[in-house]
């Protein structure tokens, strides 16, 4: 199963979410932003110049972005049919108060496949989403962009900024991708039930690493919902 690689506010936090966003990151400060293609939910930008040598790494196709679009909507659309209230709107900050999806560069995701990023230090905050047009093969899963919309959901609901709660973010989040993406695996085989005490102690490596608590809503997705 390949080691994906995620951002999310501040610190490590686990094998499958490995990286989490430095608070330096600037939100909307983004550079390529030429095209955008809308749906009901999400505004998808990206950069599809593939002969300008700044963009040739990273520019992607119209088709690309229909097909994150697409992800991001049925995401949603089971996220929201969770019971989760429906992120707060972003008062316009990406063009108009759809979620934002930026497609940019490996260097300035830091090497992550996926970065959430609120947009405010509130509680409860709107947020947008960066996926790294670099790795598209696993950036543009519908694991990845399941994952990094839930935290969209999560900052909507409590933006906590103890990193002791990571752990908590990233663990629910990583379990809503596999959920959303039907437990598969490199989006061609089932995760099988061998898998997940690896999982589980892999995420609870990372989580003590890090000074937070181990994880036990992991354990407890998986021994009462299995996989």
């Amino acid at each position: 199963m390949a080691v994906l690689r995620r951002l999310f506010v501040l610190a490590a936090c686990m094998a499958g979410a490995a990286v989490l966003a430095a608070p330096g990151f600037s939100a909307r400060n983004v550079a390529g932003d030429e095209f955008q293609l809308g749906t009901p939910h999400f505004v998808v930008h990206y950069q599809s110049d593939s002969s300008d040598p700044l963009y040739t790494a990273w520019a992607i196709t119209l088709r690309q972005a229909g097909d994150i679009a697409a992800l991001a909507e049925h995401a949603y659309t089971l996220e929201l049919a969770d019971g989760f209230p429906a992120p707060p709107s972003d008062s316009g900050l990406g063009g108009d108060d759809r979620i934002d999806i930026y497609i940019l560069d490996n260097t300035t995701l830091g090497g992550a496949l996926g970065l959430a990023v609120g947009d405010t230090g509130n509680p409860q905050t709107s947020a947008s989403i960066y996926l790294n047009g670099e790795a598209p093969a696993v950036a543009f899963t519908q694991h990845t962009i399941a994952h990094e919309i839930f935290h969209i959901f999560q900052f909507g609901v409590w933006a906590s900024s103890s990193i002791g709660d990571y752990w908590l973010y990233e663990a629910s989040a990583e379990w809503m991708g596999y959920r959303v993406d039907n437990y598969l695996v490199d989006q061609a085989s089932y995760v099988s039930a061998s898998v997940v005490p690896l999982a589980i102690n892999a995420w609870e490596s990372a989580s003590v690493a890090e000074g937070a608590p181990p994880a036990p809503f992991a354990k407890i997705v998986f021994t009462n919902a299995g996989p």
